[in-house]
Order: structure tokens, then C-alpha cells, then sequence
């Protein structure tokens, strides 16, 4: 026998063992359980445990977030975020403002930022602001 032929022969051979092997699984997976579409309360049921899970909530009131009394105001300008100290917290809050603002505000951080002093500031600040534009 060529070696042609027996890397075919078990080539075909291969196919046909896969091929009979995923019928048998196929056919050896049982069925899910119907859904009962008429009792809604089947959906929160572990079925054959007798615990039901809890029910999605519908009230979000008590998961929106509430800033504290005490936090500080909002930052409204290039001049109050530069007093953050560190860059990923300045970077963080331009964020944040950029994404409130709307076209007008957005203009008015650009020339804001046009008159930092520091190269790196200005760069950085245009760059977060140019983003929010697009």
C-alpha cells in the first residue's frame, strides 16, 4: 500500500469514527425542560431545589448613586481641576467635565486650555477635550 493511500484510508476512517461518534452524542444529551410560558414565577424557580431566587428588582431609587452632604461642589473650569494634585486624578476629573459639557462649555475649556501655561497641561487638556468632540 502506497503512503498515499493509507493517509487517506485513515483520513476517511478518522472522518467516519468523528462522524459516528457525534451522532451518538447528539442523540445522548437529554432535552432541557419546557418553559412554562404562562407562570412567570417558573422563570425564579431552581427547579427540583423548592429555593426560588429573588425577583429583578424595579425600584433603582436606592441604587442610584447619591453623593455625600459633605462632598465637594463640582468642578466647573480648567483653573479648579489643576489643584487636584496628581495627573490621573486632573485627567479624571477633565474627563468628567468634558463628558457634562456641552458645545458651549466645551469651547470655553478649549480657550481655557489654550492659555495654560505649561506645554504638557495644555496638550494634555486639548487632547481630552478634541476626544470628547469626536
Amino acid at each position: 500500500m502506497t503512503p498515499l493511500i493509507r493517509i487517506v484510508s485513515l483520513l476517511s476512517a478518522g472522518f467516519v469514527l468523528g462522524f459516528l461518534v457525534s451522532r451518538y452524542l447528539e442523540h445522548s444529551i437529554p432535552e432541557p425542560p419546557p418553559v412554562n410560558s404562562g407562570d412567570e414565577s417558573s422563570l425564579f424557580t431552581l427547579s427540583g431545589s423548592g429555593v426560588e431566587a429573588p425577583a429583578p428588582r424595579t425600584d433603582t431609587s436606592k441604587t442610584r448613586y447619591q453623593p455625600p452632604a459633605d462632598a465637594a461642589p463640582p468642578l466647573k473650569n480648567l483653573q479648579q481641576i489643576l489643584t487636584i494634585s496628581g495627573d490621573f486624578g486632573q485627567s479624571a476629573a477633565l474627563y468628567n467635565l468634558a463628558a457634562k459639557a456641552d458645545v458651549e462649555e466645551l469651547i470655553d475649556l478649549l480657550v481655557q486650555a489654550r492659555k495654560l501655561g505649561q506645554l504638557s497641561e495644555r496638550r494634555a487638556a486639548t487632547s481630552i477635550l478634541y476626544g470628547r468632540f469626536g
